[in-house]
């Protein structure tokens, strides 16, 4: 968990400045810290995003680093980017009215591994989410995942180091179109 969130920090922080401490969730004190240089950050993903609070974990390193951050998250476990764009979309919708410097994307698992699957749900749904971040003034980042300790025989990768591959161009390629940056979570 800490390997995962330290590549985030290192993605994320860049150029964040140390200043005042800010509360979740609160309008003007998010609005404070845009000015003064500190990062608010809004993930959507799954369980992976949401499992041992990696957020708050992320949120306690950065401060660890005298970083001080806003976070807040929608997720939901099983959830694919797509969801956020369907029956989550009014509470992103809520969620994307606070401003945010980055909204982390993190998609389903096995989606950016599989071509068909990648090209067909999860691109057009990085590209939806992705226009909505934007527009309100945010920039979006890709949260790269791991591949499974065993790969995913069931969808042709025999180890992890095959799966991790696999995701790794499904993010990149996506990123790559839409100038987008990516935290290598899953090669770290």
């Amino acid at each position: 968990m800490c390997v995962i969130s330290l590549s985030l920090i290192g993605n994320l922080l860049t150029g964040c400045g140390k200043t005042v401490s800010t509360k979740e969730n609160d309008n003007s004190k998010q609005e404070v810290a845009a000015k003064e240089g500190i990062k608010s950050i809004l993930f959507l993903g799954n369980s992976f995003t949401y499992y041992n609070q990696l957020p708050e974990i992320f949120k306690l390193l950065a401060a660890s680093g005298g970083y001080n951050v806003s976070i807040d998250s929608v997720t939901k476990g099983g959830s694919k980017l797509q969801d956020f764009n369907n029956e989550l979309a009014s509470e992103v919708s809520d969620k994307l009215k606070n401003k945010w410097d980055i909204v982390v994307l993190q998609e389903q698992s096995k989606i950016p591994a599989m071509s068909k699957e990648r090209t067909e749900i999860m691109y057009p749904s990085v590209r939806e989410l992705n226009k909505k971040i934007t527009e309100n003034g945010a920039q979006a980042m890709m949260y790269m995942t791991w591949g499974y300790r065993y790969g995913d025989i069931d969808n042709g990768y025999a180890t992890f180091e095959e799966m991790q591959e696999a995701l790794k161009v499904g993010y990149m390629n996506i990123a790559q179109e839409l100038s987008l940056p990516v935290s290598p979570v899953g090669l770290a």
